[in-house]
């Protein structure tokens, strides 16, 4: 026995020397504020991710600051948004992650005070420290509101919330998890102003460590980055027991369990864990901050920010394939003993939950496929025969959920719905060859249909559009959309992926989406009403998926699938088809050979005449995709150029700070906010155009001319080519500025691409108003046997990584069928000249 109990000593040490060493210095002492840490660090969660964490409280010997974690290769900190100040001055600093989301900081005043608002601060007595980098908040406050000496007493803070009590002061800068519970436990009314209602959105606590740590050990960081995150959720989703580890292990000021029960509360609301964004970081947020430093740091300049460590600024790198649930233990008992979680459905709608060939099928029953897999438990259906029969089920607690009911509001008063899972928006569905609609309200005198069974998103609808005439429809989608077909209804509203599945399906030539309307509420699965432990299961499960593998199971059902077995009667009627055709080939060449040349002509007519309709209709059926392609794409660019138009805000912030008079810089500054605006105008242009919602304006040709010249003026200077105007006759229009201004811009690029392309030295363009708009070039002109095919869509002469294709079709489409005119293109001697007239 002695030598066994040897051997396991010289293991369990043997195992802590392959241990990575590491300090945590914490910002403060000891309390709830820093209970995940706590809880990764007595749970095996940093030992688990082969770490030995030395958790560090600041004392007047050892107090804690950045360079401590600079110096020292090993070492993690906890501060706050300040951490992006010190990275504009220089620091080597990487954040790891936000630990709040929102600042604790908050102005606390009593209630007595009669303060309702920030225009009441004024003349009166505030505490604040002004001296601590860390309070930027307070600076902002000040800055923001025009607050100043003149106009309030700002006295050094005691950080003792007795003088707020004892009426030396008026207002106090306090934490919103400390010196309220010291009001509330007096019985002293009180109020306060959080930070995100006065507009000022800074993060709270921010752990954070040296860039050379990060780059030279990047599995270390990660490590206590993933140990983190569950030491995080567990003690957010287990505060009884965490408080009590703190009362046992960590309660070196002596705190009760009250005080910290009211601060883990007021923690957890700021902390995201609720909606799913506890750890992250957001760019915008990040790029706001940055800008609010700027103004209140005299310090800094332009130069700061140019340099600054974006990559360590975000934490993305941190969530790749870490989805990772912890359950507490009510929640892993409660899946140990439930044999199954059940739902049940009666007809079902494609592509969301339906039931074919003896098994459930869908959007909702591959979500239900990840949670199997997340939580280790089977998730069975039940197919009834009728909605009533469900829901009878559930409200009898004989099945657990309901695939998918609305968020908000929810229709069920026995079901309680989850986080969202599923998300869509509402279109209408027409006829292919039904003209483009800017306005709704334009269909008040026609019929659409509402698929009866959808009674609860149907009510939503007739909310939105009370005057439009909807008719009910039993049935399928499939059966609606055929009465669209049959002309006997204008149009179906319904949600985006069920109308888009089942034309792709069954009416694929014949029916689109004609326009996105709304969105819809979100969707979540419907929770038996007090199992409240499988709902916070599930819950946890939906916060885990990531947006690409939402994205992925929605892609998934975006295009339709069909195994098809073909029968021995089948291939009797298709051969004796083809011998059928292959007679009628033979007899119909004998016919023409046998026709005059004037029949020949006519039939070539026809034929010719049967293409454009073709072509047409192909366009037509592009329309509702490339719409919704151009829809995915303007998400991904409003981010920069958001982040762009922030960077010019702070530039212009240097000329009034600085004083600074520079017209070249002024008129650089105006370029770009002119650049960004015709960026961000094109994305508007074209979503409108494929989802159209604008009315058009009468706008003067000249004008707008001048308007293009502007924006292409620099890059067409740099390529060395010649504009010249010449105006006739001008005219007025009556259209989409917007839409003619990227078609004009489509056409002047293809000149400019022609230059590059055929080497031009001597490059002009000539741009003639006369009732009309002729634009001409030099550029060396098109092959005779392209040039009626240069406003096809994805036709291109340049080379592959130079050009889609789309630009000449997309300006033809804005100004045939937007417009009503007419887009033509002719050869010149040596160029090419394009004819708008309308």
């Amino acid at each position: 026995m002695k030598y066994i109990v040897i051997l396991i000593v010289l293991t369990t040490l043997s195992f802590s020397k392959n241990l990575d060493k590491v300090n945590l210095y914490l910002k403060w002492k000891h309390q709830f504020q820093f209970a995940g840490f706590y809880i990764a660090k007595e749970k095996g969660f940093f030992e688990e991710e082969g770490l030995d964490v030395n958790i560090i409280e600041p004392s007047s010997n050892n107090p804690i600051n950045i360079d401590k974690i600079l110096n020292e290769e090993n070492s993690f900190g906890i501060s706050d948004s300040s951490l992006i100040n010190s990275v504009m001055h220089g620091e080597k600093l990487s954040l790891i992650m936000p630990i709040l989301q929102e600042t604790p900081f908050t102005f606390l005043f009593l209630k007595s005070s009669n303060i309702k608002s920030v225009n009441d601060f004024k003349n009166k007595r505030i505490m604040l420290d002004l001296n601590n980098k860390e309070n930027a908040f307070a600076k902002l406050f000040l800055n923001k509101f025009n607050i100043n000496e003149k106009n309030i007493k700002v006295i050094p803070s005691s950080y003792d919330v007795q003088d707020l009590i004892n009426k030396k002061v008026d207002i106090f800068n306090a934490y919103i998890s400390n010196e309220p519970y010291r009001l509330k436990e007096e019985g002293i009314e009180y109020e306060y102003l959080k930070s995100s209602s006065l507009g000022m959105n800074f993060y709270g606590d921010i752990l954070f460590t040296s860039i050379k740590n990060e780059k030279n050990n990047p599995k270390r960081v990660k490590s206590f980055f993933n140990a983190t995150m569950k030491g995080w959720q567990y003690a957010f989703t287990h505060i009884d027991e965490t408080i009590k580890l703190i009362l046992e292990k960590y309660n070196t000021q002596g705190f009760s369990y009250s005080k910290y029960l009211f601060e883990a509360n007021s923690l957890k609301e700021l902390s995201g864990i609720n909606d799913g964004t506890f750890g992250k970081f957001n760019f915008t947020k990040i790029n706001q901050i940055i800008s609010s430093y700027f103004l209140i740091d005299k310090k800094l300049t332009l130069k700061d920010i140019n340099n600054l460590h974006i990559d360590f600024l975000s934490n993305e790198r941190f969530f790749i394939d870490d989805k990772s649930i912890v359950f507490n233990k009510k929640e892993i008992e409660y899946l140990e003993k439930k044999d199954k979680i059940t739902f049940c459905v009666s007809k079902g709608i494609e592509p969301m939950v339906f039931y074919k060939n003896g098994e459930f099928k869908g959007i909702s029953i591959d979500f239900f496929k990840m949670i199997e897999k997340k939580i280790n438990k089977k998730i069975q259906g039940i197919l009834t025969l009728t909605p009533e029969e469900c829901d009878t089920l559930l409200k009898k607690k004989k099945v657990d959920l309901k695939p998918l009911i609305l968020t908000d509001p929810n229709a069920y008063s026995f079901l309680k719905p989850t986080v969202p899972y599923y998300n869509g928006y509402l279109v209408l569905a027409t006829k292919i060859s039904q003209p483009y609609l800017l306005d709704i309200s334009q269909l008040e005198d026609k019929h659409l249909g509402l698929l009866k069974d959808t009674e609860k998103i149907n009510t939503l609808i007739k909310k939105r559009f009370p005057n439009l005439n909807f008719v009910e429809i039993n049935g399928t989608v499939e059966n609606a959309l055929e009465l669209i077909r049959k002309d006997e209804i204008y149009g179906f509203l319904g949600v985006s992926d069920i109308i888009s599945y089942n034309i792709q399906k069954y009416f694929t030539h014949e029916l689109k989406i004609m326009k996105r309307l709304s969105d819809l509420k979100d969707g979540s699965i419907g929770v038996v009403k007090d199992d409240y432990i499988l709902h916070s299961i599930l819950n946890k499960a939906i916060l885990s998926f990531s947006d690409r593998e939402k994205r992925d199971i929605k892609n998934k059902w975006a295009y339709v699938k069909e195994e098809t077995i073909i029968k021995k009667e089948y291939l009797i009627n298709i051969f004796f088809i083809i011998f059928i055709i292959i007679l009628a080939f033979f007899y119909k060449q004998y016919v023409l050979h046998k026709s005059n040349k004037q029949l020949k002509i006519k039939v070539n007519e026809e034929v010719k005449k049967n293409r454009e309709k073709d072509k047409i209709l192909f366009q037509q059926m592009k329309l509702a995709s490339m719409g919704e392609m151009l829809n995915n794409i303007a998400h991904q660019w409003r981010e920069p150029l958001n982040v762009i138009n922030s960077n010019v805000a702070v530039i212009d912030s240097i000329f009034s700070k600085y004083k600074i008079e520079d017209k070249k810089l002024e008129n650089t500054l105006t370029q770009i906010e002119s650049q960004t605006k015709y960026m961000s105008d094109t994305i508007d242009s074209f979503r409108t155009f494929f989802y159209p919602s604008k009315e058009k304006k009468e706008f003067i040709l000249s004008k707008t001319i001048e308007h293009v010249l502007r924006i292409i003026k620099f890059d067409y200077e740099k390529s060395n080519i010649q504009i010249n105007t010449k105006i006739l006759n001008d005219k007025k229009i009556n259209g989409y500025k917007g839409e003619y201004i990227q078609t004009v811009i489509a056409i002047l690029h293809n000149s400019k691409d022609a230059f590059i392309l055929n080497g031009i030295k001597d490059r002009r363009i000539d741009i003639c108003i006369d009732n009309m708009l002729t634009i001409e070039d030099n550029a060396g002109g098109i092959d005779d046997k392209l040039i009626d095919r240069i406003f096809e869509p994805y036709f291109t002469t340049k080379y592959k990584n130079k050009g889609t294709g789309t630009g000449l079709y997309m300006a033809k489409m804005i100004i045939e069928n937007s417009m009503n005119g007419t887009l033509s293109v002719e050869q010149k001697k040596d160029g090419t000249k394009f004819k708008i007239i309308i």
